[in-house]
């Protein structure tokens, strides 16, 4: 249609009624009834400029990304009048001219682009979904209906394409009005200004023997950001310096103009200035400045404006530059002496040391900038832990079992804790059954198990020993002595003369493997815990890795789903798979298995704070039946 207004058909729009009559029939109309009136009038009421900054950045200006709130309010009179409205209205607007300020950029690069034609044939549904540069948009119209002024409101969007912006107006009451026009940028060609956004306007038809439409109000957000991977890209960013005057803007509009709008045309200008927001500085205190898995830190961050004011606003506390701190979001700032503060205390584990940690302030006042402090870098060392030993019975008959049970505690209990195996010694030898036992989460300690049944009497000197994993370090308790016997009593037999396969240790059997053992353990497996259950962490890296102890040969899978609600895994509900890891283990032993994020579940992790999950835990022994665990998780950003 060649950027004329296009008046949607009742088949179009389903059976909606819809008024059709070329703008040239109506601009004769016009011509001709306007020949003995006075010539219109038309004035720009209000101007006005907002801008919306979308990041924080350190100063004013220095190229944040920003959305620009446009904001036309239109007057006049005279164009269309008649005997029973000799008033009239405002003149159709032909034209917009608007002038930015100098160093505001356009960014299309990592924008789609849409075309005039899939606007005009298909809508705002066709175009790519990053094509768009307005989060919304409306104006408002006004159509004549004889001596009475009608109002009809219309959507306004911007897209990106055919080389600049394209615009798209649609109106549905008390008719169905489609129009897409073009903006294009140059230089502005004024001092104080860089570049400018033109558009021409078609004429827009409203109903048989009526003038055009009238344009009264817009009313643009112009700006928004394409996600585009990890960095995201706005359409418009600030002057990396912010004049002191504040950021100028400038629009020129045109009514009427021969031959389309049949009457003269006319341009009225109006300005409007922005303020420049104030400057802030947000510094990050962190004490102590070094510490261990679990220990306190208090994190203080200080805001303050240049040139004297109270900050309004919240900090949050971040890691490696983007991830907020757990339980450090949007912390209220006070007022303690003249300095206004936000603090949070949280803890750190060693596995990610050193951390780069960060405070951003988020004004909630548009007049005062957001900042961020500079990164300080905190090195964070494996805690201490204690280990000791019970034994179910220390004088055992031979042929009764044993229980060793090895509890590991850290110097500082909190989110993470201690984990990986324990091995049972005996005189400082390994014993051959239970070198290598999988330490469970017990609330803040871990716990690790091992039963026995001695073959023959003497004397064990046992100790239990764990070697440490990244974010604790290791400890061995101290020697229990557990004096063996036959049936008749008590042996006083030196350690060693009645010893069994194992040198050095006393005669055993190992305990009899149960499905119910098996379940156990790999229950413990399925999920992390502390900060690797953290959503920011898995997406870092990929997923977790879990040292794994099996009893026998096999191989395990641990998966996890999204299960919608109500239905269960191998169910018609098909669930999301989020992650995946499979090892097989040639024999008994400890190994690491990696549960890798898989596409579906970094998408979805991406986009929530908070989600639940089902883990679902396979260990298929050789030669037997698979053992298989189902748990219910939820991991937390």
């Amino acid at each position: 249609m060649n950027e004329r207004a296009s008046v949607v058909s009742a088949a179009r729009r389903g059976g909606r009624v819809a008024a059709f009559a070329t703008s040239v029939a109506i601009a004769s109309l016009v011509q001709a009834s306007g020949a003995a009136a006075a010539e219109p009038t038309a004035a720009i009421k209000t101007f006005a400029v907002q801008r919306q900054l979308d990041g924080p950045n350190t100063c004013a200006g220095c190229g944040a990304a920003v959305q620009l709130n446009l904001e036309y309010e239109l007057e006049g009179q005279g164009y269309g009048a008649t005997p029973a409205d000799p008033s009239g209205g405002i003149p159709p607007l032909s034209a917009i001219k608007l002038y930015l300020p100098e160093g505001l950029q356009e960014h299309p690069g990592g924008f789609g682009e849409c075309t005039a034609a899939t606007l005009r044939n298909i809508g705002p549904s066709g175009c790519p979904e990053n094509a768009s540069v307005s989060p919304f948009g409306s104006t408002l119209q006004e159509l004549s209906f004889g001596a009475e002024r009608v109002p009809e409101e219309a959507e306004l969007k911007a897209f990106l394409g055919e080389g600049g912006l394209l615009f798209y107006e649609a109106g549905h009451s008390p008719v169905a009005l489609e129009v897409v026009w073009k903006g294009r940028f140059g230089s502005a060609g004024l001092t104080g200004f860089g570049e400018e956004l033109t558009s021409e306007l078609p004429p827009v038809a409203s109903v048989p023997g009526a003038p055009l439409a009238s344009t009264k109000t817009i009313h643009l957000k112009l700006g928004s950001v394409a996600e585009h991977g990890e960095e995201p890209t706005p359409y418009l960013t600030l002057p990396n310096a912010c004049p002191t005057e504040g950021l100028s803007f400038k629009t020129e509009l045109t009514f009427g103009g021969e031959p389309g709008f049949g009457i003269p045309a006319k341009t009225v200008s109006a300005t409007s200035k922005v303020p420049c927001p104030k400057v802030t500085t947000t510094s990050l205190e962190v004490s102590p400045n070094t510490t261990v898995t679990n220990q306190n830190v208090k994190l203080t961050s200080g805001v303050s404006i240049t040139g004297g004011g109270t900050p309004e606003g919240t900090v949050t506390f971040t890691e490696f530059g983007f991830l907020p701190t757990f339980g450090c979001e949007s912390q209220p700032l006070s007022k303690v002496g003249t300095a206004s503060l936000a603090t949070c205390e949280t803890t750190f584990d060693a596995f990610f040391s050193p951390e780069k940690l960060g405070a951003t302030f988020e004004s909630s006042n548009e007049a005062v900038q957001d900042s961020k402090s500079p990164v300080v870098n905190l090195e964070v060392g494996r805690d201490s832990t204690t280990t000791t030993l019970a034994v179910s019975n220390t004088t055992p008959a031979t042929g009764t079992p044993v229980t060793y049970t090895a509890t590991v505690t850290p110097m500082h209990p909190g989110l993470e804790v201690p984990s990986g195996s324990v091995a049972f010694l005996d005189r400082g030898s390994p014993m051959s059954v239970c070198q290598h036992r999988i330490l469970l989460e017990v609330g803040s300690v871990a716990k690790a198990t091992c039963t026995l049944t001695y073959i023959s009497g003497g004397t064990a000197f046992v100790s239990a020993s764990y070697p440490g994993d990244p974010n604790f370090g290791g400890s061995t308790s101290p020697t229990q002595f557990v004096f063996v016997h036959s049936g008749a009593g008590p042996t006083s037999s030196t350690p060693g003369s009645t010893q069994g396969p194992a040198t050095g240790t006393l005669g055993s059997t190992t305990a009899v493997i149960s499905r119910a053992q098996i379940a156990t353990l790999l229950g413990q497996e399925l999920v992390p815990s502390g900060k690797a259950a953290k959503i920011a962490a898995l997406l870092k890296k990929g997923g977790f890795s879990r040292a794994i102890r099996v009893l026998e040969n096999g191989t395990a899978t641990i998966s996890w789903y999204q299960v919608p609600a109500g239905a269960k895994i191998a169910k018609k509900a098909k669930p999301i798979l989020v992650a995946a890891g499979r090892l097989t283990f040639a024999s008994a032993g400890s190994a690491t298995i990696k549960i890798r994020l898989t596409k579906a579940g970094k998408a979805l992790l991406k986009r929530v704070k908070k989600v639940a999950l089902t883990a679902k835990g396979t260990f298929a022994p050789a030669g037997a039946s698979p053992v298989v665990v189902v748990r219910r998780f939820t991991l937390r950003r």
